[in-house]
C-alpha cells in the first residue's frame, strides 16, 4: 500500500517500544519503524523517502535523547510531525520546542490515535 503513513517510534525501554509499536502497527494505513538504537534511527531517517510521524521518548539512555531524534528527523523531513513522550510534565523539560506535540505518560490509546490520525490527515493534504 503506497499511501501508508510511516511512523518512527524511538524508545530505549523495550516493553514500551513493543507496546507502542504493537498498537500503532495494527492500524492498516501505517508502517512502523521502531528502535531504541540511535545508529538505526539515523540510518532510517536518512534512508526513508518520507517519515510522517516520530514518536520518541524525551529521555533516552546514552549520549542522545528524543530532542536529538526530533532535530535529525526535522532536518531530513521538514514536514514530519514530532510527538515527544515523557513521564515528566512538559514544563519540566528544558529545550522542548513548543511546536512538538507532547504526551505525558501514562496515557491512553486515544491520545496516540489522535496524533497518528493528525499526521495521516496532514500528509494527505500536502
Amino acid at each position: 500500500m503506497p499511501n501508508r503513513l510511516v511512523v518512527l517510534i524511538v524508545d530505549d525501554h523495550p516493553d514500551l517500544l513493543i507496546t507502542l509499536s504493537s498498537f500503532v502497527e495494527r492500524l492498516p494505513y501505517v508502517r512502523v519503524l521502531s528502535t531504541g538504537d540511535f545508529g538505526r534511527v539515523a540510518t532510517w531517517i536518512a534512508a526513508e523517502k518520507c517519515i510522517d510521524l516520530v514518536l520518541t521518548n524525551v529521555w533516552l539512555k546514552g549520549d542522545f535523547n528524543g530532542l536529538h531524534v526530533a532535530d535529525l528527523a526535522a532536518a531530513a523531513h521538514p514536514e514530519v510531525a514530532i510527538v515527544m513522550i515523557s513521564t515528566d510534565e512538559r514544563s519540566n523539560i528544558q529545550g522542548l520546542p513548543g511546536h512538538h506535540a507532547f504526551i505525558q505518560m501514562p496515557f491512553g490509546v486515544e491520545a496516540l490515535i489522535e496524533h497518528v490520525d493528525d499526521a495521516f490527515v496532514r500528509r494527505h493534504k500536502s
